[in-house]
């Protein structure tokens, strides 16, 4: 019985369109047998049981399968519904009515009923009934109340916010006119020091100039107290003292020169004499080579030679090592050489003072500076040396008009905007001749407009938008725009302190140029910052003034070729504006 109905379950399994099942009910013993198509319903899944193991029998043919799959299946425990029926896969909807759980009535006394009245209670009427708009006026103002209660909060609130805002802006403002004064007393300290010890051309520069406004003090007092015969005698006078101070200001300056000369020396042959490096992974790796260490060896002596206070036993063996170091070479350099050395060593014998034998000291430290700069006495001096291109290009010739020389400039120096009219017939005064000429008669001093560039290239480092023009300016330039256009004071309030003067933007919004600025005091700088539009904080007489004063930088910068680039972009920029 086993055996029929696993093949006829079997059987049902395989079944392609159709199936018949059985539903065995536990109650009852009949069996119901139902269609079920192929598109409304799904058939009963049979779980395919493994096969694991078993034998079949060779003459009968019946198989015996392992112990689990013996066991008959447990049955299914749901019923069979239609799966793909609309009622069976919607939720039932249901309506369902409610009433109060009780019934209330009243009821009055009328002709036919009558109700005891015994217990009932009469209320007085009252004058005070509240409307409900009474209501709402009270929730209203009660509102108004607290909002009125929270808004001086807030008020209050927000007053001692811009009060700590107030005070921390006043004591900023403190601190940085403090470290303004700091700066300006730094900077006349340190413009005192340079000229009580020059060491550079500004610092010398900086001399001429007190000498020129010295000397323009007096002749101005004289002018006033003296007149005829008197006058010229002053005048005289005046001159002598000028002189004198002309004088011992030159002589500083030629010792200053000769020290920045000596020292010029000494750092080439420091170059020549430097090892050879290399960049490792962690390190640097250096090599003393035959030729560096020969070039030190001349620097040490260089140096030797060139100290003063040195004892006559240390003088005689420093041009014992010279005359050992020129042996090996005959030219007219080297006997010379020799020659003088033998002559020193010789006065040091005889008991001459080193004060006598200065100018022979200078002249054999010169001549050896000549023996170890050439490559063939010394072949590190070759790296050094500067080699000169093959250039087919024709060079730029300028021609001083003061001295008559003439000297080539670099390519860079000229602009090929101007064409031809500065490569040719580029007639004007050398440096040479622009250091004399200002020591003699103009004696103009650039550290105040060095400090108003430096101040300018600071202010303007600070705000988002910056041009590069300020990169290129010099003092000059900046000493034009403020003595030749602005004249030398602020076109606001005219005050003519230099330690308050600075240049500021016109236009806010546009880049810092010398045809976009302003000449005036630091507090007014710091109140046009504070106001962006133009429009408001400048009349029309003062916008006319300003107009012409930038037409004039215009015009002037125009003729430097280093400008030009800067000027047709504004013109570019102007015309696409208009348009």
């Amino acid at each position: 019985m086993f055996e029929e109905n696993s093949n006829h379950l079997l059987n049902a399994e395989n079944s392609s369109d159709s199936a018949n099942l059985r539903n065995k009910n536990s109650k009852s013993s009949s069996h119901n047998i139902n269609e079920i198509g192929r598109d409304d319903t799904k058939p009963l899944q049979i779980s395919k049981k493994p096969f694991l193991g078993g034998y079949r029998h060779k003459l009968t043919g019946q198989i015996f399968h392992h112990a689990i799959v013996q066991t008959r299946p447990s049955p299914w425990k749901y019923n069979f519904v239609l799966q793909f029926n609309r009622d069976a896969q919607t939720v039932e909807m249901k309506d369902k009515s409610q009433q109060t759980p009780k019934d209330a009535s009243t009821q009055v006394q009328a002709r036919n009923i009558y109700l005891s009245t015994t217990n009932d209670k009469i209320l007085d009427t009252t004058n005070n009934y509240i409307y409900a708009d009474d209501i709402k006026k009270e929730h209203l103002n009660q509102i108004i109340t607290l909002q009125r209660y929270i808004r001086s909060w807030l008020a209050f609130r927000e007053l001692l916010r811009r009060k700590k805002k107030a005070l921390l802006q006043i004591l900023w403002d403190k601190e940085e006119i403090k470290n303004k004064c700091k700066e300006d007393a730094d900077w006349l300290r340190d413009l005192e020091k340079r000229r009580l010890n020059p060491k550079t051309e500004d610092d010398f520069r900086l001399i001429f100039s007190d000498l020129q406004n010295w000397w323009n003090s007096e002749t101005k007092s004289i002018s006033e107290v003296r007149s005829g015969a008197d006058c010229k005698a002053a005048m005289w006078l005046l001159i002598n003292t000028e002189v004198t101070k002309i004088e011992e200001v030159n002589k500083k300056k030629d010792k200053f020169g000769q020290e920045q000369y000596i020292q010029r020396r000494e750092r080439f042959l420091e170059r020549a004499s430097k090892s050879k490096m290399w960049k490792a992974s962690n390190n640097t790796v250096q090599v003393h080579t035959s030729t560096t260490m020969r070039a030190t060896y001349l620097h040490d002596l260089y140096q030797t030679l060139s100290m003063k206070y040195v004892s006559v036993q240390d003088r005689v063996d420093a041009l014992r090592n010279l005359k050992e170091v020129l042996k090996p070479y005959h030219s007219k350099l080297t006997d010379n050489l020799i020659q003088l050395a033998n002559r020193e060593i010789d006065l040091h014998l005889r008991g001459i003072k080193n004060a006598h034998l200065e100018g022979l000291q200078n002249r054999i430290r010169n001549l050896f500076w000549q023996f170890a700069k050439k490559p063939v006495f010394n072949p590190e001096m070759q790296l050094l040396t500067k080699i000169k291109k093959d250039d087919t290009s024709s060079p730029y010739i300028m021609c001083c008009s003061a001295c008559k020389c003439f000297y080539i400039l670099p390519i860079n120096s000229t602009d090929e905007v101007l064409g031809k009219s500065v490569r040719e017939n580029y007639f004007t005064k050398c440096k040479k001749c622009l250091d004399i000429e200002n020591e003699a008669w103009i004696r103009k001093d650039l550290e105040l407009y060095k400090r108003m560039l430096k101040l300018l290239i600071s202010e303007e480092e600070r705000k988002p938008s910056k041009s590069s023009i300020i990169y290129i300016l010099q003092p000059s330039d900046i000493g034009y725009l403020a003595d030749k256009i602005w004249k030398h004071q602020s076109c606001i309030s005219g005050s003519k302190n230099d330690l308050e003067l600075e240049l500021t933007r016109f236009h806010i919004n546009k880049n810092w140029t010398p045809w976009n600025c302003l000449l005036v005091t630091r507090q007014e700088a710091n109140v046009l910052s504070k106001i962006p539009d133009s429009e408001t904080k400048y009349d029309k007489k003062f916008k006319m003034s300003a107009s012409q004063k930038h037409a004039e930088a215009r015009r002037y910068f125009a003729t430097i070729p280093r400008f030009l680039p800067y000027l047709a972009e504004d013109s570019s920029i102007s015309l696409k504006t208009n348009t």
